[in-house]
């Protein structure tokens, strides 16, 4: 959302790193580049800053700073009044739109858009909860645990996500007795993100839990982001992680992400080369980058 000048983003989950892609920009140059880059000792500030945890929103001014380098820190009192307002608007509008991107794929896939959501599932209920997780406390687990028996699968979701963060960050130590109910009988994309709690807990089988969940975008995302995160997790897992039914491309993101080969591994020689295509090919820029003539 922006006013002209401050341009304010919005995040729901944070533990999710700047740096997950889709697969084909595994082909892209520069993105390979900067994967390797973030594994280098110069190149940990970097990673920390793409590679880990993100902030829960980032403030811009465009006039000081047009390539948005920079988040806002310390506002100034115009500042911290901007914020407010284009925080309020960035909530009206997914309210006003009734904004579907928190529904996640696997509600939608192969279903009609009236079939995608209850006739009488409640939206507002939905936004206020992705509120609420994108800055979510220990206080919330209570409100958290009660949502997880919600009706809807995606309530349930969004509410388990919350113990996500909160794992992943290490304030939460233990889960109610209902969230391992959860974490092993639910809809397969809700189990998935529960599993993914279970594994920052450290919990004995929630690794090989959730490598055999059947959630695949799920499964990948919460694996992907582990061995970002908490890669000592993963590492010993990597065996196993070949072994299971995921996909090659996806074993090798993980196995990228954990460290184990180079991101130069993960795409065919044809993605590569169509990486490289695109590239050259793009089309121009607009407007033009200033180019100082000699």
């Amino acid at each position: 959302m922006s006013d002209g000048r401050y341009h304010f983003v919005q995040t729901y989950l944070k533990r999710k790193p700047i740096m997950l892609r889709n697969d084909f920009q595994w082909g892209m140059p520069s993105n390979i580049a900067l994967d390797e880059f973030a594994k280098t000792k110069s190149g940990q500030v970097f990673r920390r800053k793409y590679y880990s945890f993100k902030r829960g929103e980032y403030l811009y001014d465009t006039k000081t700073d047009p390539l948005e380098q920079t988040p806002l820190r310390n506002l100034t009192a115009e500042q911290i009044a901007v914020h407010s307002e284009l925080t309020a608007q960035v909530s009206r509008f997914i309210r006003e739109t009734k904004d579907l991107g928190f529904v996640p794929v696997e509600f939608k896939k192969d279903k009609q858009f009236e079939q995608w959501l209850a006739a009488d599932f409640n939206y507002n209920k939905l936004y206020d909860l992705v509120e609420l997780v994108s800055t979510v406390s220990l206080n919330n687990v209570p409100e958290l645990t009660k949502l997880i028996d919600d009706k809807s699968p995606v309530i349930r979701f969004w509410a388990v996500q919350g113990f996500a963060e909160l794992a992943a960050q290490g304030v939460l130590k233990s889960v109610p007795k209902r969230f391992i109910e959860v974490a092993n009988k639910d809809h397969s994309a809700v189990s998935a993100v529960a599993l993914e709690t279970l594994v920052y807990l450290e919990q004995k089988g929630a690794v090989e839990a959730l490598i055999k969940n059947d959630s695949k975008l799920q499964k990948r995302s919460a694996l992907e982001t582990i061995a970002y995160l908490r890669p000592e997790l993963l590492l010993s897992h990597v065996r196993r992680l070949e072994q299971s039914n995921l996909n090659k491309t996806t074993v090798k993101v993980i196995k990228s992400a954990l460290g184990v080969i180079k991101a130069t591994a993960i795409a065919s020689k044809k993605q590569l080369k169509d990486g490289i295509a695109v590239n050259k090919e793009r089309r121009e820029l607009y407007p033009l980058p200033s180019v100082k003539q000699k």
